[in-house]
């Protein structure tokens, strides 16, 4: 699974590890862990997905030696988890941009999910009102 670190890619590029023909014949012999009886216990399944990129693409494992490209992959892959999670999680439907929230331009770009944004502002209203009548008795 360490496979799915571009930055542990980055090294065995730069180490010439991913040119080496018996890294690659190992690399394929790994190839059982996308059946089914093994899949299941993978838990970074970037792993497999760079596993077919380094065995079927020579660019790729070349390119990884460079670093800005490993920093390119490495926001790829943090945006494919952003919205992975988003979308499994079910947060998609009610986004705003963080800075309109709070009065701000769009400089930040942080999202946040509308419903929970109303509940705060409810919550903290309600708090509110119960402090003021309470110092007032």
């Amino acid at each position: 699974q360490c496979l799915a670190s571009p930055a542990y890619l980055h090294h065995l590029a730069e180490s010439n590890v991913l040119s080496s023909p018996s890294f690659l014949s190992y690399l394929r012999y790994l190839r059982y862990w996308k059946r089914p009886e093994y899949v299941r216990f993978i838990i970074y399944p970037h792993c497999l997905y760079f596993l077919d990129l380094i065995l079927e693409n020579e660019t790729f494992r070349r390119e990884m030696g460079n670093v800005g490209f490993r920093n390119f992959v490495h926001e790829q892959q943090f945006y494919s988890w952003q919205f992975r999670s988003e979308r499994l999680c079910g947060r998609g439907a009610h986004k705003a941009v963080l800075p309109q929230v709070m009065g701000g331009g769009n400089e930040g770009g942080a999202v946040v999910d509308n419903g929970a944004v109303e509940e705060n502002v409810d919550q903290t209203e309600a708090r509110m009102s119960l402090g003021s009548s309470g110092s007032s008795a």
